[in-house]
């Protein structure tokens, strides 16, 4: 399943550009679209339920979370996330159901013994 999700690229959307925020981007894709978030500080928490992949474009973008978590994927959902700083209270990522894959992703900002990732019935 992952090698289909990597090989088979639908459209590029883009933030800001084709959508002013990533919540928006995400919401409007199909499966196997990939997002670009562009360089920059986004305070806003996202929540995954299609096949996808979300690509940070240039080094610091970072996507902020007062509240937990920064990004959820759920409803069997196969993520791909590249590049992305992500800071938020524990945990950053929450996987509920879904199959997540980091690749040069970075969380900070949790304190205490809360784990930096969460995954519940994960794939």
């Amino acid at each position: 399943m992952w090698w289909t999700l990597l090989s088979a690229q639908g459209a590029i959307l883009s933030v800001p550009g084709d959508y002013a925020t990533l919540p928006e981007a995400v919401a409007a894709a199909e499966a196997g679209d990939v997002v670009e978030l562009g360089p920059g500080r986004w305070a806003e928490p996202v929540h995954i339920r299609t096949d996808l992949t979300i690509r940070a474009l240039g080094a610091g973008t970072t996507l902020v979370s007062a509240g937990s978590p920064v990004l959820t994927a759920s409803d069997g959902a196969v993520v791909v996330v590249e590049g992305l700083a992500l800071d938020g209270p524990a945990p950053a990522v929450r996987v509920d159901g879904a199959g997540l894959l980091l690749d040069g992703v970075t969380a900070s900002g949790a304190t205490g013994a809360e784990p930096l990732l969460s995954v519940v019935g994960g794939r």
